[in-house]
């Protein structure tokens, strides 16, 4: 007689008839392979460009094997219904994926982005990136970021370090809020894309230029926490 006491297993499922008797007392429901590999990715799928790491079989896109590009990460994400990334190391997206919906997370703010025109990006959020030279085409969220030199920026930047030049597009408004000069030797110059487009800076802290803006029924408006504007 086999009495189980306080264990956790499936031996009452996979036992085989005999004369062995089986007294189970199960502590807890015992917890399969998937639900194991479902919480090691902790909500999220790790990409890493420079790990080892390819494919879609468990464990990799997990934080102790990174996958290492973005085509396998979606995958996953797909697979297990997940929409975060967490980005280890620089990565530069060219190829025509369809990121909307995604969260792409840097380990640590400086982990470098480039967004190129391909992708489809609407109603993308970004965090804790350095985001340089991209191109955004639809409703963009980005937050704890520094942005350098990026265009076409259409939706809503929080909390985020501006560098060099940045160009709206998109005929919508956007909305700077609650940024500042990342770099005082190459502030930001906002380029209005001349018509159609408007913007509001609220609690903006340090010097901006804004240029091009020629539509008689476009707005700009400026909440200036401390520092100067160029019009």
């Amino acid at each position: 007689t086999i009495n189980c006491v306080g264990a956790n297993h499936n031996l009452s499922d996979v036992k085989v008839a005999n004369q062995v008797s089986l007294i189970v007392n199960n502590a807890a429901g015992l917890i399969g392979n998937a639900q194991i590999e479902y919480g090691s990715f902790g909500d999220m799928v790790h990409l890493d460009p420079s790990s080892s790491y390819a494919g879609t079989i468990f464990p990799t896109g997990t934080p102790q094997q990174p996958v290492n590009n973005l085509t396998d990460a979606l995958l996953i994400a797909s697979t297990r219904g997940f929409v975060k990334i967490r980005l280890y190391s620089d990565l530069t997206i060219s190829a025509s994926v369809d990121l909307s919906g995604f969260s792409i997370i840097g380990r640590t703010a400086d982990v470098g982005l480039t967004i190129q025109a391909a992708p489809t990006v609407a109603n993308l959020t970004l965090e804790d990136l350095t985001i340089s030279n991209s191109t955004f085409d639809g409703d963009v969220t980005i937050r704890y970021a520094t942005i350098e030199d990026c265009t076409y920026v259409d939706g809503y930047i929080y909390n985020c370090g501006l560098i060099g030049d940045l160009t709206l597009a998109g005929g919508d408004k956007s909305v700077i809020d609650d940024c500042y000069t990342a770099d005082q030797d190459d502030p930001p110059v906002i380029d209005m894309g001349a018509s159609g487009n408007d913007l509001a800076m609220p609690n903006y802290s340090g010097i901006v230029t804004i240029k091009n803006l020629s539509g008689a029924s476009n707005e700009l408006g400026i909440g200036l926490d401390a520092g100067y504007v160029t019009l």
